[in-house]
């Protein structure tokens, strides 16, 4: 008997065989305890925490749920390069949610406090920008906080600075 109410997903032998002990006979689901493993960037999972609250979605953002963070991976996944993050889906979606189903996930998590957006293509490197000055080109150091697919979010530039967002071929630094 299983610890817990659920369902049969795979069976794996027939009624009346000979199974060797360890051997995977059937798997089951627990529905009332429904979860979701998300691959998550090595960048961003170090802005995640265990019970950050999550937003998940489904059919088109028709159908919401609540969930929250309930572990995260230690190892890095060689084939993809990302963090297994594991989110708890609220028991009441419980009887709307079947597994493999595709879902959205937002996460609410640490907020960035003093930085600005900018095209990732605007960096040179990971710790500078061009800047413009008085007509002239000038490399600035800067931090980058975090990052996307398209975008950087760095602090340690001025108020009306006027950064390079193109990309420049062999640019000569004023």
């Amino acid at each position: 008997y299983a610890p817990f109410d659920g369902n049969l997903i795979d069976v794996f032998t027939e009624f009346g065989t000979v199974v060797n002990p360890g051997s995977q006979i059937a798997r089951i689901i627990q529905t009332g305890n429904l979860e979701v493993e998300v691959p998550v960037q090595v960048e961003v999972a170090s802005f995640l925490r265990v019970g950050d609250k999550v937003n998940i979605s489904s059919q088109g953002k028709a159908i919401k749920y609540d969930g929250r963070v309930i572990r995260m991976g230690r190892y890095v996944n060689p084939n993809t390069q990302s963090l297994d993050v594991f989110v708890s889906i609220d028991a009441n979606a419980a009887d709307r949610m079947y597994d493999g189903m595709y879902v959205e996930l937002e996460v609410i998590a640490d907020t960035l406090k003093d930085v600005i957006k900018i095209p990732r293509k605007a960096l040179i490197g990971k710790s500078e920008v061009f800047v413009v000055s008085d007509t002239l080109l000038i490399r600035r150091q800067i931090e980058l906080k975090a990052k996307d697919e398209t975008n950087a979010y760095i602090s340690g530039l001025e108020n009306g600075d006027q950064i390079v967002i193109e990309a420049l071929s062999n640019p000569v630094d004023s």
